[in-house]
């Protein structure tokens, strides 16, 4: 005996199926593509971080290596100087090119203290501790960064100068 199946009406169910699963998946691919979006951005901004970071201790060791740099430092009237790039910076650029953006820093010398060092019967020896702080900027200031750097300097001066006590932070 053959049983004879009913033709239901069920034109169209298996297109709604299909029609859903697609939008399912779009709505996914789209999720994944502003995911994706929200990384590139965040991965280019870590770059021009990281670049302002390498200007501006490539410009600390330029700034503290330049011959005239001691000529700049600051004195007992003047603790802090601003310290421009030099003429022939190997750092600063301050023009982009077709393969990278403008990379340009600003330096600051400041007096933080003098140290004693050494004494002896003739002359007394001291230490003056200054702080090279650059802040180096990428992109016309899309991105910065900033250095700072302890180093001193000795001073030798004959017994009986009178050197005053100074401490500036």
């Amino acid at each position: 005996m053959k049983r004879k199946f009913k033709k239901q009406n069920q034109h169209g169910f298996a297109l709604l199926v299909v029609v859903m699963i697609v939008a399912l998946i779009s709505v996914i691919a789209l999720t994944l593509l502003d995911f994706l979006q929200v990384d590139i951005a965040i991965t280019g901004q870590n770059r021009l971080s990281s670049q302002a970071s390498f200007v501006a201790d490539a410009a600390n060791i330029e700034l503290f290596d330049h011959p005239s740099f001691e000529g700049d430092l600051p004195d007992l009237a003047n603790p802090t100087v601003a310290v421009v790039p030099p003429a022939q910076s190997y750092v600063n650029r301050p023009n982009a090119s077709a393969d990278s953006a403008p990379e340009t820093y600003q330096g600051q010398v400041r007096l933080l203290k003098h140290v004693y060092v050494t004494e002896s019967a003739q002359d007394i020896t001291r230490g003056l501790v200054f702080e090279l702080a650059t802040v180096g900027s990428v992109n016309n200031g899309d991105a910065t960064s900033e250095v700072r750097t302890e180093f001193m300097k000795t001073v030798t001066k004959g017994k009986g100068d009178i050197l005053p006590q100074i401490h500036a932070r």
